[in-house]
């Protein structure tokens, strides 16, 4: 039987409106990312082009679920300077 790998980040955008990657390339089967509870506003999640027309909005606390990708190909952005995420994923 093999382990389930689960594992734990966070990602700020330190200037609103300037997407930024969670991480480098690296696969993942399922992961949950949260808005961080002391942001100042919203945070958009989306791939590269994401910003605040066309991205999942999640406000502090609330948080998305998403299926097998890489964690290059999933970016944020946020309303506020600073603003982040904190994301639990398992490695694939």
């Amino acid at each position: 039987m093999s382990r389930i790998t689960r594992k734990q980040g966070f990602k700020d955008v330190t200037i609103a409106g300037a997407a930024v990657a969670l991480s480098t390339d690296l696969g993942f089967s399922e992961i949950t990312i949260q808005a961080k509870t002391d942001n100042d506003g919203v945070v958009y999640v989306g791939n590269s082009l994401v910003d605040d027309t066309n991205g999942i909005e999640i406000f502090p606390t609330q948080q998305i679920t998403l299926g097998a990708g890489s964690l290059a190909d999933i970016y944020i952005d946020s309303a506020n300077n600073g603003d982040g995420v904190k994301f639990l994923y398992t490695e694939s």
